[in-house]
């Protein structure tokens, strides 16, 4: 018999209370409501870690980020690895007979050589390219480094540069082509990082494979800065190329913003989650079309949150635990699985979505995931036990944030102190001795597990 499908949705730095499923003001996620009766929602879920390269070992293995290593320390940004002997959610699937597709969308922290592509059948990443005929990558060393710097580029303010510079490399390899007689293809810019490219895969990759039982994980970056989203799409098509380069000037300073400019980051960032969203309900309506809808399940979740000045910075500052960094959507639709109820209040945390994904295949849980399945909330009359839900940035300092009841509590392990004490909505909380004395027999519990995981 068939077994039940899964795609994996990630989108980079969405916010969960950027969406209206979750109370927001605007209709950022639109498109999807006519299926919303049919999607389970998740209140207080959080990322394990953050930024993305530490984001990411937790959703796709189940790991702490501390588990990992850190490779290229040539590179401004280190990135981290999964552990040789790690299992990826695809490599359980493959086991099991599923066929395993990845799209990274080109992020350059989820590269084949960092461990993503293990267990997929096919995988498009920054350093590799399976199943694009069309567009095959070459390993020469001219398409690696223009690739490189085409990418790290994405952060600079003036497009105009990265065009000029993109067609300076096209220039070069048609020159080269023609010298040498050589074949040199045409290396991946900012245009194939675009939601489109992205969701255009995962189409083929379902009609290619709608006979046999598959599991795809896409990621898509256009919710990260820098924010440009699609005309028909934007809140206010009318930004300037001059404010958007004041807005990323204060972004890589860390500066104040003026409440014009963080209207139009604002403005850039809902016309960007806008666009993500209409493109997943090609998906759905893909599979509808096809017949798949019914055996498909559809995970929707971000790697983490994007702060926007509301403590008085971007992104997402180690120091800080606060929702708008910690707290991410989670959708997950399944018509058959699913039973639907308002809203899931119960916190989870992302690196319990791969035991719940191999979960929610009917696969036995699988010993090297360090998480656990929240799949029994998915099931009419039944539980999951309410414990500890843990946040963790490895500094340094090393930080700890544990979220039990309706309280956050925040710790710096490095110098044993602790920093904060929050309720779920992030107002100041006294934190009582009892409080302390409770946490710290939760860490050192938690520690020994870490410490006595069988990787």
């Amino acid at each position: 018999m068939k077994k039940t499908n899964v795609i994996l949705l990630s989108i980079d730095s969405l916010r969960a209370d950027h969406l209206s499923c979750y109370g927001y003001h605007r209709k950022t996620d639109e498109a999807l409501l006519s299926f919303m009766n049919q999607i389970t929602v998740f209140k207080n879920a959080y990322t394990y870690s953050y930024p993305t390269m530490r984001a990411f070992p937790p959703i796709i293995s189940s790991l702490p980020p501390e588990f990992c290593t850190t490779k290229f320390p040539w590179q401004i940004y280190k990135k981290m690895s999964l552990p040789r002997n790690a299992l990826t959610i695809a490599d359980v699937l493959k086991h099991s007979g599923y066929y395993c597709i990845a799209h990274t969308g080109l992020c350059n922290f989820l590269t084949s050589p960092q461990g993503y592509s293990r267990g997929f059948d096919q995988f498009v990443g920054m350093l590799r390219q399976d199943g694009i005929k069309e567009k095959k990558l070459t390993n020469s060393f001219f398409s690696f480094i223009s690739r490189q710097l085409i990418y790290n580029l994405r952060y600079v303010p003036p497009v105009r540069l990265v065009s000029k510079i993109e067609r300076s490399f096209h220039w070069l390899r048609e020159s080269l082509n023609a010298l040498t007689g050589s074949n040199i293809q045409e290396p991946f810019g900012i245009g194939n990082r675009s939601v489109n490219e992205v969701t255009d895969y995962v189409l083929s990759c379902i009609t290619n494979h709608k006979n046999n039982s598959f599991f795809i994980w896409a990621h898509y970056l256009d919710t990260h800065t820098p924010l440009s989203p699609p005309h028909e799409y934007a809140y206010n098509p009318n930004i300037s190329a001059t404010t958007k380069r004041k807005i990323m000037s204060a972004i890589f300073k860390q500066r104040p913003i003026s409440p014009p400019l963080l209207q139009n980051l604002i403005d850039l960032y809902d016309g960007a989650i806008r666009s993500v969203f209409y493109q997943i309900r090609r998906i759905f309506d893909h599979l509808k079309n096809i017949g798949l809808l019914d055996h498909t399940c559809i995970i929707i979740t971000g790697d983490h949150g994007f702060g926007l000045w509301e403590h008085g910075y971007w992104e997402y500052p180690d120091e800080h635990f606060y929702n708008e960094s910690t707290r991410v959507p989670l959708l997950i639709y399944h018509p058959k699985l699913i039973y639907k109820k308002e809203m899931i209040r119960t916190p989870v945390s992302l690196i319990d979505l791969a035991p719940t994904i191999i979960d929610i295949c009917e696969q036995p849980p699988e010993p090297l995931f360090f998480g656990k399945s929240f799949a029994t909330l998915l099931y009419k009359d039944h539980i999951f036990p309410s414990g500890n839900t843990w946040i963790e940035t490895l500094g340094p300092p090393h930080r700890f944030c544990l979220i039990k009841g309706n309280q956050k509590i925040i710790y710096n392990k490095d110098s044993k102190q602790f920093l904060q004490c929050l309720d779920i909505n992030d107002n100041i909380k006294k934190l009582r001795p009892e409080d302390k004395e409770i946490f710290l027999k939760d860490l050192t519990s938690y520690e020994n597990k870490k410490a006595t995981f069988p990787l």
